[in-house]
């Protein structure tokens, strides 16, 4: 289940990239 934390991953970054 490598491919579901690349993607937990992308939503992080995503979510620490917001200015919110």
């Amino acid at each position: 289940m490598t491919r579901v934390r690349k993607t937990i991953a992308k939503r992080l970054m995503e979510s620490k990239n917001s200015p919110r």
